[in-house]
Formats: C-alpha cells, sequence, structure tokens
C-alpha cells in the first residue's frame, strides 16, 4: 500500500473530518484537514476488528471491505479464539465498507436452506457445488456426514454462490482437506498439496478420511501448502482489480464498482395505526417497512431510523430495535438515538431479486420517571446505503404517531436462575441430560392482576460444546415439553407459540423450567447455558397486550456440564463371514468387528486377540495377525499367536496405539496361516474384554481412560466379542463339460461355432485359482479332425460371469487345427500373460470352445470336452500350490457337419388372418406363410410359385388382382416381390438376398402376402362375390439355397397337402354390423324396446332387404302381430314393417315356448319401403330398434332377442349372388339380406344380392344376445 493510500484511509476512517476537495480538469487535491476527538486505528487486511457494545466480529479482506461473521461457528472454522480481534469506535467503521459476509471454511462443513433437501459442499472463494446423492456425501463426509450438514436462512445462503455441476463423491472436491495414511493434504486446483506443518486441533478436526481409491483419484502436486495458509483468507472473496499509476504529478486509484441491484422502501398496509406508547413496553412496533428488490439481488449495508413528529423527545425511548421477518431482532441490544434523534443499524439485510421482506421498527420505551407523558412520537426509516452502485427509491417512509403513557404501570418480570445444576459430568450418549434451570417471576406490584407470558427464549451457550454434539435441547415444565430448539451458533432459541397455560403466570406466581439435552458426542467439552441478555427474552404483559423487558439475573448460571469420556461398544460382523481359509497362505481374512464410538475419538491401546482352535489347530499356527480399517489401512503391527497345544485356546496381543474416530469403525484382521494346520481344523478369534489387562483405551478429547467393568462402563460388553468360525482347507476346482448347447448341425464353411461349454467350479476353494493350460478331446463319428479349424477359448476374464452378467472373448491362443485323418484329436492351449484367467474363490466361471467348420468337410458329428484329469493346469493365488482339479462325467452335445444347402420348410402362420369380406380397390392381406430352415446353414429364397384357391371363371378370376407382394412382420416389403398376375398360378420372384431364413431363428420368419384388390364396376376388372386366396400347392413351387454355400437347398411344405389361406370374398362394398345398447334391460309390461343395432356402410352405399331375429322368452308373453322395426337414424323414427298384416312365416309367432324365430322383409314393409330395400349410404350409418308388446311380466320373467346370422354362402352353384327374392327363398343362410348395389340399374330384381356370411359384427349363427328381465 502506497503512502498515499495509506493516509487517504486513515483520513476516511475519522467521522467528523472537515474535508475540502478541490477538482480541476485533471488534476486533484486535497486541503488541509481537520481532526478531532476519535483516532482511527489503521487496519490492514486480514485484521479483525468489532465495535464497542457489539458482539459482531468483521474480517478486513483485500478490497478493505469489512467482511461479517454470520455465526460464531463460522467465525470458528476460521479462528481458534477472539483474541486477535480489536476494538474500534463506531465512528471508524465508515471507512470500511460491506464486503459481504465470510463462508465456512471450505470443506468444514455441509450446507443447505431451509426449505430445500439438496445439500451442498463449501468450496474456495464463496463457491458452493450440488452433492449428487447421500452415497457421495459418505464417500466423502463419512457415514455421519449428515451431522456436517448445516441448515442457513435465506439471507445468510446469498453469501455463497452456486456452481455447475455436481460432487459424485468419486474424488474430493477442491477446499477439502483428506488424510491418506498419515500425510494431510489440501485439494487445490484439483490436486492434493501436502500440507507442511501440523494443523491446529480446530482445523484438524475437519480433515476427512475417504476411501484410499477416491482420494487417489487426484494428483498429488509438486507443490506444498502451509499449514498456516488454509485459514489465512477468511473473506474467500477474490479481490477486486486495483490498478495504481504513478506519474510525476500524480497518483490514481482505481476500484472496481460492485453492482447491485435497486430498492424501494415503502410502509407495509398493515403498519400499526395509533394507540399508545406505555412506560417500560418493549418491542413496541410502531412502523411496518417493506424493502422491494428490482430485477436484481440487493443487499442493505446500512440504514438510519429517525425519531419524529412533536410533541416528542429522545427521552421517551431506551432503546432502538427492529423485528426480523422471523421474529428475531436485529440487533441483540438495542441503539439509543444521537443527538440528531437518530440510530444507524449497520446489520446486513439481503434482499432477492423480485421479492420483498418486512422489518418492524420497535422501540423499548422509557421507565415512567423519564418518560414525558402525552408525547405522539413516530419512527421513520430516512436513508437506506446499499452494498453496490444501486439506488433507493421511497424514503423516507413514516409510521403513525403513538401517543406516550407513564401513568400506567406495566407487569414485572424477572429471570433467574431455578435449580442449580452445578459442575457436573454426564456420560456421552445419553438423552434427557438436565443442562440448565431458569425460574420466570411474575413480579407485578400493586392491586392490578396482571398477567405476563413467556413467548421466545433464547440461551447462549458459553461452553465448548459444538452444535453438532447436542443433537436436541428442550425445554419443559412439570416434565411437559414446551418446546425444542436445536443449538446453532452458541444460541439455542425456544418458540413457545404452542404453548399454553404454562407459559403464563399470575402476579405473585414464579415458574421454573429445565433446559435438557441429548448428549449425542462432545466428549471432554462443556455445556454452560445462561440467558445473555433480557432482549433475548420475549415476555408479554397479558392484561396491557404490549411485550416487558424482564430484568435478567440469568447471565451466570451455575451449570456447566462437562460431556464424559467416550464410549466404545465392539460387536462381531460378518464382514468376514464363515467359511474356509487356506493353510500356508498371508494376509488371510480371519475375523471382523465394529467398534462403535460415541462421544469422541478414542486411543485402543492394548488389545488381545484370544485364538480358539480345533482338531489339530494351535493358536501358534496363526501369525503377523494385522487388524485393518475399512479403507484397507494398517492399524498396528503383526502379532504372532501364542499356543502350542491343539485344540487350546491361545492370544495374540498387540499395544500398538491406533486411534477409532466417532461413529462405526468396522475393523478386519488379517494373518498368515501356516503349513500345519489339517484340513477342517478350525479357528475362531475373538476380542478380549473381560478384564484391564488385554483391554487398554483412552478419550483422545477427554484423556479419560475408556474403562471395563459394571457401574458405569465406557467398553462394553465386558465379554469375549466372538467373530465367525473359519474352517482350513485345501483348493478345489471341478472341471464340468456342460450339456448344453444342445445338438446342432451345419453345413461345410460355416464359422466360429460353439462347440462346447465347460463349468470351471471353484465354490470349495479357499483361494483364486489361475490357469494357465487347458487341453480338449475331439471325439470324431465319420468325419475327420481335419474339418474343424482355429479352435479357441472364449472366457469372461473380468469375472463378471461370476453373477451371469459377464461377457465371454477369445484368447489369444488358438490351435490352428489339425492336419492328420485320425478318429479323435487333443488339442492344447499353452497360455500366457493376459490369456490366464482366474476363477474366484467361491464362484463359479464358464469356458467357451469355438471352431470353424472347414468348407470342403466331411459329413459327420464332433464332440469336444475336456474328460480326463490333469488336463486343466491352476495355480492357486495365495498358497502359489498346483490344484488338482476333480473332472465330472457330463459331456458336451455333438455338432454334425451336414450336406451343403439347409433345407427350408414353409408352412400357413399362426398369425394367418381369418376370412373376411373384402371391398374392390383395396390393400389388404390375404395369407401369411412361415419359412423356417431346419438344418444346416441359413437359405435364401430364390422364386416361388403361388397357387389361387379356386380357378371357377364364374367365382375367382386372376384379374381380381391387381397386384400382389410379400412384407416382413414390420411391414417392409420383399424386394422384387410385387407382380401383377396374368394366371391362376403367379411367379414371385426374391431379388438376391431379398429374403435369407436363418438356422438361428427357431420360429422362422414370416411373411404377409399383400394384394391390391381390383376395383369393381363397368370399367374395372373386378368382380363382385368373387372368392379371393392363396396357397403353396407343393414343394416344388419353392426354390431357395444355402446362403453359406450357394448349393440348392431341400424344400418342402406344411402340411404336405399344401399350405393353404382362407377364402376371402370381395364385394364393391359391403355392411358391417354393431349391436347397440337399448334404453333399458328392465322388463316391464307394455311397448318395449328389444334389441337396437347399427349397420356401416363400407366402400359405398349398400341395401338392405330383411332381417331375422332369435327370441327366446321366459314366463313373458310376447305377441307376433305387436313386433315392429324402426329406423331411429333421424329424430323423427321411421317405422319399417307393415303394422297391418304382420310377418308372414308361418310357425313364427307362439313366444310363450322356449323360443321362436321372426323375420322381416321387403314384402312385409311399408309404404315408406315401396322400394323394398333400406339403403345405407357410405359415412351415413344408420340406426334400427325392434320393440314388442310384453305381457305377463312379473318376477323371473325375461326375454332375449339377437340377430341371426348366417353360416354359409348363398347356395347358389357359380354365380354367388342373386335377385332379392331369390336370396329370401334360400331354405337355410336368408338371415340377413343386403346388396352391394353393384348391378346397373340395381334393384330387388338385379342378380346383386347376397346374405349376411363373414359380415362383421354377425357371427355364423347369431349376434351378441340382448337380454331384458323383470
Amino acid at each position: 500500500m502506497t503512502d498515499l493510500l495509506k493516509l487517504g484511509k486513515k483520513v476516511f476512517t475519522v467521522s467528523v473530518v472537515v474535508m475540502t476537495i478541490l477538482w480541476s480538469v485533471g488534476v486533484s487535491a486535497l486541503v488541509p484537514l481537520v481532526a478531532v476527538a476519535v483516532e482511527c486505528p489503521e487496519l490492514e487486511t486480514g485484521d479483525l476488528f468489532k465495535v464497542p457494545d457489539n458482539s459482531a466480529v468483521y474480517y478486513v479482506n483485500a478490497d478493505m471491505e469489512r467482511v461479517y461473521f454470520f455465526n460464531s461457528e463460522v467465525y470458528h472454522t476460521w479462528y481458534e479464539d477472539f483474541s486477535g480481534v480489536v476494538t474500534i469506535d463506531q465512528t471508524c467503521v465508515g471507512a470500511y465498507p460491506s464486503g459481504g459476509g465470510a463462508s465456512y471454511l471450505p470443506g468444514s462443513v455441509l450446507i443447505k436452506t431451509v426449505i430445500s433437501p439438496n445439500v451442498f459442499a463449501v468450496l474456495p472463494n464463496g463457491d458452493i457445488k450440488k452433492i449428487a446423492s447421500e452415497a457421495a456425501a459418505k464417500a466423502l463426509y463419512g457415514d455421519n456426514w449428515a451431522k456436517s450438514v448445516r441448515d442457513l436462512p435465506d439471507v445468510y445462503y446469498d453469501t455463497y454462490d452456486e456452481v455447475s455441476g455436481e460432487v459424485d463423491g468419486t474424488k474430493p472436491h477442491d477446499g477439502m482437506l483428506v488424510k491418506k495414511g498419515t500425510v494431510t493434504y489440501k485439494v487445490e486446483g484439483g490436486a492434493l498439496h501436502e500440507v507442511d506443518g501440523s494443523l491446529p486441533a480446530f482445523v484438524a478436526k475437519y480433515v476427512q478420511s475417504p476411501a484410499a481409491t477416491v482420494v487417489d483419484a487426484l494428483e498429488v502436486a509438486d507443490t506444498t501448502v502451509t499449514a498456516a495458509s488454509v485459514t489465512e483468507d477468511a473473506s474467500q472473496m477474490e479481490a477486486t482489480e486495483t490498478t495504481t499509476t504513478t506519474t510525476t504529478e500524480t497518483t490514481t486509484t482505481e476500484t472496481t464498482t460492485t453492482v447491485g441491484g435497486n430498492l424501494t422502501v415503502s410502509l407495509a398496509a398493515d403498519t400499526p395505526t395509533g394507540g399508545y406508547a406505555l412506560a417500560s413496553a418493549s418491542r413496541l412496533s410502531f412502523t411496518k417497512v417493506v424493502f422491494k428488490a428490482g430485477d436484481a439481488d440487493v443487499t442493505i449495508d446500512s440504514f438510519k431510523v429517525k425519531r419524529g413528529s412533536s410533541p416528542a423527545t429522545d427521552a421517551d425511548f431506551a432503546t432502538l430495535n427492529v423485528v426480523t421477518p422471523e421474529g428475531g431482532l436485529l440487533n441483540d441490544s438495542g441503539k439509543t438515538l444521537n443527538s440528531d434523534h437518530e440510530v444507524t443499524f449497520t446489520e446486513n439485510i439481503s434482499v432477492p431479486a423480485n421479492t420483498s421482506k418486512t422489518y418492524t421498527l420497535v422501540g423499548n420505551m422509557a421507565a415512567a420517571a423519564t418518560m414525558v407523558g402525552g408525547n405522539v412520537p413516530s419512527l421513520a426509516v430516512t436513508s437506506v446505503t446499499l452494498v453496490g452502485t444501486g439506488t433507493v427509491s421511497g424514503l423516507p417512509v413514516e409510521g403513525n404517531k403513538l401517543t406516550t403513557n407513564d401513568s400506567l404501570t406495566l407487569a414485572s418480570a424477572t429471570f433467574a436462575e431455578g435449580s442449580a445444576v452445578g459442575t457436573v459430568t454426564k456420560q456421552v450418549g445419553t438423552n434427557n441430560v438436565l443442562v440448565a434451570s431458569i425460574k420466570l417471576t411474575n413480579g407485578t406490584t400493586g392491586s392490578d392482576a396482571k398477567k405476563i407470558q413467556m413467548e421466545k427464549l433464547t440461551f447462549y451457550s458459553s461452553g465448548t460444546v459444538a452444535d453438532a454434539d447436542i443433537t436436541s435441547f428442550s425445554l419443559k415444565y412439570n416434565n411437559v415439553t414446551l418446546a425444542s430448539a436445536p443449538m446453532v451458533g452458541k444460541y439455542v432459541n425456544f418458540d413457545f407459540a404452542a404453548c399454553g397455560d404454562d407459559c403464563i403466570l399470575d402476579k405473585g406466581y414464579d415458574r421454573t423450567f429445565d433446559v435438557y439435552a441429548n448428549l449425542t458426542a462432545g466428549s471432554g467439552r462443556t455445556i454452560n447455558l445462561d440467558l445473555q441478555y433480557a432482549t433475548h427474552a420475549a415476555v408479554k404483559d397479558v392484561t396491557n397486550g404490549v411485550y416487558i423487558t424482564p430484568t435478567d439475573s440469568a447471565t451466570g448460571m451455575t451449570n456447566t456440564v462437562t460431556v464424559s469420556q467416550g464410549k466404545l461398544n465392539v460387536t462381531k460382523v460378518n464382514n468376514v463371514p464363515a467359511g474356509n481359509i487356506p493353510k500356508n497362505a498371508t494376509k488371510v481374512e480371519l475375523a471382523s468387528w465394529n467398534f462403535n464410538v460415541v462421544g469422541e475419538p478414542i486411543d485402543i491401546r492394548t488389545l488381545a486377540f484370544k485364538i480358539i482352535p480345533t482338531g489339530t489347530g494351535k493358536a501358534e499356527m496363526l501369525d503377523a495377525l494385522i487388524l485393518y480399517d475399512k479403507d484397507g489401512k494398517a492399524l498396528i503391527g503383526g502379532v504372532d499367536g501364542v499356543g502350542a497345544s491343539a485344540a487350546t485356546a491361545g492370544f495374540a496381543t498387540t499395544t500398538d496405539t491406533f486411534t477409532l474416530q466417532a461413529g462405526d469403525n468396522v475393523l478386519t484382521l488379517k494373518g498368515t496361516v501356516d503349513n500345519n494346520p489339517a484340513a477342517a481344523d478350525t479357528f475362531q478369534i475373538g476380542i478380549d474384554m473381560t478384564n484391564t489387562t488385554n483391554f487398554i483405551a483412552r478419550g483422545v478429547n477427554s484423556s479419560l481412560d475408556i474403562t471395563l467393568g459394571t457401574g458405569t462402563p465406557y467398553a462394553t460388553p465386558n465379554s469375549l466379542v466372538t467373530a465367525n468360525t473359519k474352517t482350513v482347507q485345501t483348493s478345489a476346482l471341478t472341471v464340468t463339460t456342460l450339456s448344453s448347447p444342445a445338438a446342432r448341425t451345419y453345413a461345410p464353411g460355416t464359422n466360429d461355432i460353439l462347440f462346447a461349454k465347460v463349468s470351471f467350479d471353484a465354490s470349495a476353494s479357499t483361494e483364486d485359482i489361475k490357469i494357465s493350460q487347458v487341453k480338449a478331446t475331439d471325439v470324431i463319428s465319420s468325419g475327420i479332425p481335419l474339418d474343424l479349424q482355429n479352435i479357441s477359448l472364449w472366457v469372461d476374464k473380468d469375472g463378471d460371469s461370476n453373477n451371469g452378467a459377464g461377457t465371454p472373448v477369445a484368447l489369444t491362443e488358438v490351435v490352428a487345427g489339425s492336419t492328420t485323418t485320425a478318429a479323435d484329436e487333443t488339442f492344447t492351449w499353452n497360455l500366457s500373460g493376459d490369456d490366464q484367467f482366474i476363477i474366484k474363490a467361491g464362484k463359479k466361471l464358464t469356458l467357451e470352445i469355438h471352431a470353424n467348420i472347414a468348407g470342403g468337410a466331411t459329413v459327420g458329428s464332433h464332440t469336444i470336452s475336456i474328460a480326463t484329469a490333469d488336463w486343466v493346469t491352476g495355480t492357486g493365488q495365495t498358497t502359489k500350490n498346483q490344484v488338482t482339479e476333480v473332472i465330472s462325467s457330463a459331456t458336451a452335445s455333438a455338432v454334425t457337419v451336414g450336406t451343403a444347402g439347409g433345407q427350408v420348410e414353409v408352412a400357413l402362420s399362426s398369425s394367418n388372418p381369418s376370412a373376411k369380406l373384402f371391398a374392390g380397390g383395396t390393400t389388404v392381406t390375404l395369407a401369411v406363410f412361415n419359412f423356417l430352415a431346419t438344418t444346416t446353414e441359413d437359405v435364401e429364397m430364390d422364386f416361388m410359385y403361388l397357387t389361387q384357391l379356386s380357378t371357377l371363371a364364374a367365382s375367382t378370376s386372376y384379374k381380381d388382382y391387381d397386384e400382389i407382394w410379400f412384407e416382413d412382420s414390420a411391414g417392409v416389403e420383399i424386394s422384387g416381390t410385387r407382380m401383377s398376375p396374368t394366371s391362376t398360378k403367379p411367379y414371385i420372384d426374391f431379388t438376391e438376398n431379398a429374403l435369407v431364413v436363418k438356422t438361428t431363428d427357431s420360429s422362422g420368419k414370416n411373411l404377409y402376402l399383400k394384394a391390391k384388390v381390383a376395383a369393381i364396376g363397368s370399367s374395372y376388372n373386378g368382380t363382385s362375390g368373387h372368392y379371393l386366396g392363396y396357397k403353396v400347392n407343393a414343394s416344388g413351387d419353392i426354390v431357395a439355397k444355402g446362403d453359406l454355400s450357394g448349393t440348392g437347398s431341400t424344400e418342402y411344405i406344411s402340411p404336405s397337402n399344401a399350405p393353404t389361406g382362407n377364402t376371402h370374398y370381395v364385394y364393391k362394398t359391403y355392411p358391417v354390423f354393431a349391436k347397440e345398447s337399448v334404453s333399458s334391460n328392465k322388463l316391464t309390461n307394455g311397448t318395449k324396446d328389444l334389441f337396437k343395432f347399427k349397420v356401416t356402410a363400407v366402400n359405398g352405399d349398400i341395401a338392405l332387404a330383411g332381417f331375422t331375429f332369435d327370441i327366446s322368452t321366459t314366463t313373458a308373453t310376447l305377441a307376433a302381430s305387436s313386433l315392429y322395426l324402426y329406423d331411429v337414424t333421424e329424430s323423427t323414427e321411421v317405422q319399417i314393417n307393415d303394422n297391418g298384416s304382420g310377418p308372414t312365416q308361418s310357425g313364427a309367432y307362439n313366444f310363450t315356448g322356449s323360443g321362436a324365430v321372426w323375420n322381416t322383409t321387403s314384402t312385409d314393409w311399408s309404404t315408406n319401403y315401396s322400394s323394398g330395400e333400406i339403403t345405407v349410404a357410405l359415412g351415413t350409418p344408420r340406426t334400427f330398434i325392434l320393440r314388442g308388446n310384453i305381457t305377463g311380466s312379473t318376477t323371473g320373467a325375461s326375454m332375449s332377442v339377437s340377430m341371426a346370422g348366417d353360416a354359409a354362402f348363398l347356395n347358389n352353384g357359380a354365380t354367388l349372388m342373386l335377385a332379392q327374392a331369390g336370396a329370401h327363398k334360400q331354405s337355410s343362410n336368408n338371415d340377413f339380406i343386403w346388396s352391394d348395389k353393384n348391378a346397373s340399374g340395381h334393384s330387388s330384381t338385379t342378380a346383386d344380392w347376397t346374405n349376411g356370411y363373414l359380415v362383421s359384427g354377425l357371427s355364423s349363427t347369431t349376434s351378441t344376445v340382448e337380454t331384458v328381465a323383470y
């Protein structure tokens, strides 16, 4: 800093300085200064200061701005105590404009807001980054990561800048302190920098110990950092750029300006409207002020409140304060009016963009002796200073006047210590511990029976206990919990909003409230709660409805509670399960325990392992026993078992000291098993906690012994804690050639065929087994070894196949094949380097043997298997002993070399469509054929013939099809197959490779025969009523070849009498029938809707000429003459059948029996249908209702009606369609008569009428039944 800059700073720190600055063009000069009274100290970057009567501490950053610590916990992540804080006069503060708030020390805690579940890591420079998941938090901050989470109010959350991305737990984040082994690192710039020197205890507690793999994800930098540098910049803000330009005449300092948002200040709608200001009233609301931010965030650096109005005097007020939106006080002790009738509040207020916050100006009124009654003071916000360059509008904002009243005496309240807790020690982990007792007395005098009510109470802990040490504080009266709260920054805030009469005291009464805590941690630390300020209690005079300032006699209560030394509980865990162990092996996992530590880290100084052997086993057969933590770090040096007698317990005792942190510590004991135990010998190891010789531990913070024994033991259980039993076994490997895959046949020239699968089973092994050689034999029938080439091994080398998820890969060692023609041959694979593979102990692995079949291979079969002992060479990875495998008797299935060309079967697919009616000029699916390759190789289709189902000229023609072609199941056309038939046996050609049927497709491939049906009319080829459909008539109509060899295939059809598609029928148009619901299914006497249906025309208009209904009754009677059919399509119904004569079909009218048939035809119809038909136009479906008169309806009566369908085509030989009268005269299959109106001059006498066969919605006999019942 230049001398000039220092002088400028020093001058500007004097608040009562008269300064004149003369400005000229390009020149500035300072006129002599006059300073009086206060001399302000010159502060430098890194200095800490406070002002008198205010506990807030500030840090001076590199831009000479003051940075606040929003609570003591933030401060104590940077500093051990307050010894470096200097006190300056309030008038000096203005020289250090607000620089925002200080963040937590990076890596010390995790933060979140109260309203969001997202948790963030604290990074350098005030940045934060979201933690991706709970697993990520655990990976970096341990299993108890949640204890490091701090909830921040939004106003303090704005101190931080959220950066993009997430902390995923795979590597430490910048700012963390991490430990690997004995070395501590600070993470900077994504690298590990070793910390040079010892960190102080208040910082060392933030050092994390992630897994070695997590720490190793970052590289170790060449440079180190000093221990002091870790906490040297509490501002964590990048300094603004300062450029100093020196010339011969002037020195200019340019400082980057902080840009801030704009602020509007206004009077709240619910500001007090007036009233009385009673003497000695506290927190008396005068003015509610709304601070509203514009489009950018706003930080209020300070604001002034002025006492106004007249008559009024400053003496009416003891102090002024501000109530925050959360109900707390902005300033602990309040502010006193100065000679300008003003106070200045310097606490920062943050207002996010486009939001508002309401603060209330309150007065703590003077006592009656000082107050002047009848005055009418008011309070106003007169000025606001922002951080940055934003503007303020709306000032001044003044509230309404209140009238002072010095004649009314308010209630009196006193807080004092209740039942003395004294100086006590309580065991860590204990809940509901009494830590403080406070008594509230209603000391009101006089005749008025005034009540008081306690609404809020804030305790301050001057002890050393940390916030996270206590999970919850609770305040009780008569053992009933009135409120609970955590400790945040040494403060415990109780809110009694839900408290009823227990918080209200009558005059002359007192009430003692007890504070309890759950001692989660904090061994060696103290809890000392006091009511630090009277303003930390909100007590109301219930009678007068105002707050009062109580007398605080509880500022130094005698309630020091020391948290005892830590606790330790040891239990067996199954990380090392019961099972087999090898002999003559090192680092064998023998046992595992969980050491659960509560309260403080604990040093284990002596630990005895009791070794319990069986069989020929002895304790001395276990050597170099080492205890490891969850990250694989050795905690002790190796200790040997002592005990030379078989099946007799011995010990291995360590006196190496190691430290266990609070929480769960899962430890694993590993050691060397020598070559002396026999198979089936067992060893069980326990932690001996039965006496103080074999177990010694001490608390790190408390320096107290963690004692065993009865009474109040701090180490439990007082017994032997045995781990799982381990059994000595030798290595074991079972080799089994599997019967899958099943027997198959391939053509010569086929490559990469899976010949065999071999299981390598190490389920009974105590160690991993590495395979270095494999042999297998090829047993041949008819063929020769020369037929197989490039015989290779495939294995899942990374071991995923142990859980069924692995993918085998080819080893590089390949047997090229044989040049011999001998009957059988043995192949040998000598594996080296990466080809050698490992079977995990207790796991299985499958080996695959692949080979190619030579192009000129001889027809015959090959069976490859591992069938002889010692054909697999394996070595135990722990003992280095060679393993003798067991060969199972199972063998592989044979692979047959068949003839070239393959074989294809063509059959009718299960997806073949049923018979349907089609409209001329539309595209339809006629049939679905299945093509299946059944033998040695994939088959490529060359060409085929189809045959029409009917060749009668009167009933079918090849001209009925404009085009036919094949599509696959995805609707993709098969190339080359589209053609226009010129005969009844069309030729279908397949483009090369258009259709290849693979042998691996066990379901074959479906081909859909599509057709564009010729349109019907005078100028078109189609004929109404013709048959449609094709079949594959003979195997000779199919020609295919082997896709690999090009040799002609063997073709056959299934069934042998030809796969035949269904017969469809084509018309110019056709109807669709649909049954609809009647208005009611309740049977009653009188006229009733019995059946309702709709007919829709497809592709053009149709005509209707006859309907038949099946009617069945029970008990009720239906008169035949009462049955009428109505067209109800339009709003006006039209009766169809004649109401005079009724139907003419004889014998159809007795409806009281089991059933009858009633029909109506055009000969019966009314004059509305004199043409003898009903036309249903395209796009206009018509709806009909059958009605009849019901009599005899009673309990149990019912009536069922359905429309009859036709089971076959009209029986008229070759013409297939008749005149209307001819259709009616059919002896059967005449229940539904309709026409597609294809004939020229269509009428009831033209031969274009047919029946209901295949009409959609009508089955071969009847429609869906409609039943009405009583």
